[in-house]
């Protein structure tokens, strides 16, 4: 193996990690569709306990 193919094989893994973390951060921090309505219900509660 070359070094450009070493090179590419690094790069490929690092941005492949970057992509999986970055996927796995932003479905933790988005509501799924079937779920928007008890997550709007729980928002309101917790704001009205705010007050």
């Amino acid at each position: 193996m070359n070094k450009n193919q070493k090179i590419f094989r690094w790069v490929f893994i690092i941005f492949t990690v970057l992509m999986a973390i970055l996927a796995i951060q932003m479905g933790m921090n988005t509501t799924a569709p079937w779920n928007k309505k008890k997550a709007a219900i729980e928002r309101i509660q917790a704001d009205s306990l705010k007050k």
